[in-house]
């Protein structure tokens, strides 16, 4: 091809390329494996489609409302395999041990799922071959075979207009980077995004690795260190709320990227001061900081042979970050932070894993709270709260995270009696404080009981409301009117995840049921749960859903002393409350529709002859109801959405009716309450067992019931035989355990009607109706 040709082209490749095309041109003989290609390019963010979707991916694993499905790539549908030819699969087809003799078309139906585990990368090289740019050679070397990638025709006139075309790729690159950590991290109209947008990550890097600066990767510095990523320097910066004339220390400098942006929030009338320990590592850093344009005293780096023990002056910062992993809480550091607003950040090692989470620790006269925001791998950092004698440490280390974890829990304790509403926060007061282990394990299942409810009633309010409730929700409705099991609640959740309704707040709670949760205290209770069900061999899990964990609860439950099962020692039911405990304080802590939508019963709502309503509600969060009155204007959106009498939530402007399932009267026990419907028409209270005849409940609810009857499913052939067999099975789960006598039973009624070829196939069908409609039920062995 002619060299003005190849000029052209490459001048006219789309970014993403020819990112890719200068990570193989940069190299000294114009040659990569393909594996480290694409490591230099993956955390690369070179189009606005992969933008949108790396923001998505970053926003919800911040937990920040975002769609289901993350915005579609169109490189991720791979459209330049259609006009490759089959010369250009051999190389890819020998490293994945395919055939290369077969004909294109099949050799491409073979090696596409190998492709398409990372389709964006494979596009765009496979756009450079196509095109010429690249080519590809298969090498068998002592028995580790590779793959290169090498530089195609006219690799002087490749590298010439590369370098030409740069300093414009490079600010898109930039551009694209920063837009990124913008959204992701809420910087709009932040002093942080300013700093952001005045400072270029090139000047914390040697020359060499330029290629990386725009990329959310860390990069290696002289000294043996690297610099964070950038996404983990914005969580840094975000997490401690840096200030106009703050004094920040930073211990371990790394490229001073940190540094450089934390000098640009606190201005000339703060202070930035770093520690280093490794004299290469401080001369970089104090070159870096000249290429941003400050200056020595601007920042100063000092070296300092233990960094872990600050600088020793009492009191004098507002914010120290431990830029490194540590095994111990520094003490000394505490003492050196301002008593009024300080903050300590650190990254501290998990004992189970090669982790580290991120804490920090804000210090206000006496009070010292921590807030564990991600998990991260870090460079370790030595001296005396340093990794030098970990062993001699571990012991102080596990004593200092019990009482963490004790001194946290209390305050989380303390925290849901305000944060709960009434009904559930004065449920888990009672469950906390029961008397003996035995009434614990009691209350504390009635309480997830009472959560499993109080989704439902949010649920059934919103679908009702827009007529939306599907065939299995009506089902289940009209077995709550009846005689309701514990399990049936969480059936009707699991429901609540597979409705199709897009509605925001039914969406958010969609959300909270199927969130991934990864917290110790939740995986623990989790895997005990599992255990005490039969599995004995469970493993922990890196993460479960919150309706994985309910549905685990039910199993237990059923199991249990409380369902049907044996008794368990005082220790075993008193360590399986406090676990349940923990992991209920871990689920309501967390972001969730329960906490977030305020409960309140409508005292009054009258119109006034002189005008406008007065309006009396009775707030119902926490463990006391408080009332308040005030005069609402004619048009008011709560007195025209509301009626007195009955309980709501309120959410985004809008009301939600909680009745017929929550009513406020009076009870037996002559006291005003709020009633949670049992069932058989039942309403009582959970924290004294109270109840309350609820007579205007009664009659919505048979206008709901009436409005919404149950599914039917007529009879035709076998198959439908099957349906009402499954049907016929609910009467057997109804108590959440299928006894041996029960499944003989069963088996022999398939076997009877020619249901079932024979008695495992008979089980294997009721295993397999179980798992799917009645999933939290316990199986016995089969009775011979």
């Amino acid at each position: 091809m002619p060299e003005d040709d190849v000029a052209r082209l490459i001048d006219n490749l789309p970014l993403d390329q020819a990112h890719m095309l200068r990570a193989v041109a940069r190299t000294e003989n114009g040659t990569i494996n393909h594996v480290a290609l694409y490591r230099v390019i993956e955390r690369s963010i070179d189009s606005e489609e992969f933008l949108n979707a790396k923001i998505w991916q970053w926003r919800k694993h911040r937990g920040k409302d975002v769609p289901d499905e993350p915005p579609h790539d169109p490189r991720r549908d791979m459209p330049i395999l259609s006009k490759l030819r089959k010369k250009d699969l051999v190389p890819f087809a020998k490293n994945y041990g395919v055939e290369s003799t077969l004909v294109k078309d099949e050799l491409l139906g073979k090696l596409k799922p190998k492709f398409s585990e990372n389709p964006i990368f494979h596009q765009m090289l496979f756009s450079l071959i196509y095109a010429g740019h690249l080519t590809t050679e298969y090498i068998e070397e002592d028995e580790k075979p590779t793959m290169n990638i090498h530089l195609g025709t006219s690799p002087k006139i490749i590298r010439k207009r590369l370098k030409a075309r740069w300093e414009a790729d490079y600010a898109d690159l930039r551009d694209l980077i920063n837009r990124f950590l913008i959204e992701t991290f809420d910087l709009q109209n932040t002093a942080l995004e300013q700093a952001l947008l005045d400072t270029d990550r090139r000047q914390s890097v040697e020359d060499e690795r330029e290629l990386l600066a725009a990329c959310d990767a860390p990069i290696p510095v002289p000294g043996g260190v690297t610099t964070s990523a950038y996404g983990v320097i914005m969580w840094i910066l975000t997490a401690i709320e840096l200030k106009p004339n703050d004094r920040i220390l930073i211990c371990g400098a790394k490229g001073a990227m940190t540094a450089v942006l934390a000098k640009h929030i606190v201005g000339p009338g703060g202070e930035v001061r770093v520690l280093e320990w490794n004299s290469e590592t401080a001369d970089w850093a104090r070159k870096s900081i000249q290429r941003h344009g400050f200056s020595e005293e601007d920042i100063r780096v000092i070296e300092e042979e233990d960094v872990t023990l600050g600088s020793g002056d009492e009191g004098y910062w507002k914010t120290i970050v431990m830029n490194g992993s540590i095994p111990k809480i520094p003490y000394p550091l505490l003492d050196q932070l301002d008593d009024e607003e300080g903050r300590l950040l650190f990254f501290m090692q998990n004992t189970s894993d090669q982790a580290q989470t991120c804490w920090v620790v804000r210090k206000n006269e006496s009070i010292v709270t921590q807030q564990e925001l991600s998990r991260f791998r870090f460079t370790p950092i030595h001296g005396k709260y340093g990794w030098d004698s970990i062993e001699d440490l571990q012991l102080d280390y596990e004593r200092l995270k019990k009482n963490q974890h004790e001194k946290s829990l209390r305050e989380r304790i303390n925290r849901m009696d305000e944060i709960l509403p009434y009904p559930l926060s004065r449920a888990f007061s009672v469950a906390s404080n029961a008397k003996t282990a035995n009434d614990q394990h009691i209350r504390i299942i009635r309480l997830f009981e009472l959560l499993n409810k109080y989704l439902v009633f949010l649920t059934l309010s919103l679908v009702e409301k827009q007529e939306n409730i599907s065939d299995p929700m009506k089902d289940l409705l009209h077995k709550f009117s009846k005689k309701a099991q514990m399990g049936d609640w969480v059936q009707f959740l699991r429901h609540t995840c597979k409705h199709k309704g897009k509605e925001a707040r039914l969406t958010e709670i969609k959300n909270f049921l199927q969130q991934k949760i990864r917290s110790e205290s939740v995986l623990s209770t989790y895997q005990e749960l599992q255990k005490e069900t039969g599995k004995v061999d469970a493993g922990k899990r890196q993460s479960i859903t919150t309706i994985e964990l309910l549905g685990q609860v039910v199993s237990y439950r059923n199991i249990s002393q409380d369902g049907h099962g044996r008794r368990r020692s005082t220790s075993v039911i008193e360590r399986t409350s406090q676990q349940l405990r923990d992991a209920f304080i871990e689920l309501m802590t967390q972001p969730n529709p329960v906490t977030n939508w305020s409960l309140f019963h409508v005292d009054s709502n009258e119109r006034r002859i002189e005008g406008g309503i007065r309006f009396g509600k009775r707030l119902l969060m926490g463990n006391t109801p408080d009332y308040s009155s005030s005069l609402e204007a004619s048009d008011s959106a709560i007195a025209n959405s509301t009626v007195a009498g009955g309980v709501y939530v309120e959410t985004e402007n809008d009301y939600l009716m909680m009745s017929p399932w929550l009513a406020f009267g009076e009870g037996q026990h002559a006291d005003e309450e709020l009633f949670v419907y049992k069932s058989n028409e039942k309403w009582e209270t959970y924290h004294n067992s109270d109840r309350y005849p609820a007579e205007r409940e009664k009659a919505i609810m048979g206008q709901l019931i009436a409005k919404h009857p149950p599914s039917k499913k007529p009879l035709k052939n076998k198959a439908e035989g099957k349906a009402v067999f499954t049907e016929m099975l609910a009467l057997f789960v109804d108590d959440g355990l299928l006894e041996g006598w029960e499944l003989r039973k069963l088996i022999d009624i398939l076997l009877k009607f020619g249901l079932a070829q024979s008695e495992d196939d008979g089980m294997s069908q009721i295993r397999k109706i179980v798992d799917n409609e009645y999933p939290d039920v316990v199986f016995e062995s089969l009775e011979d």
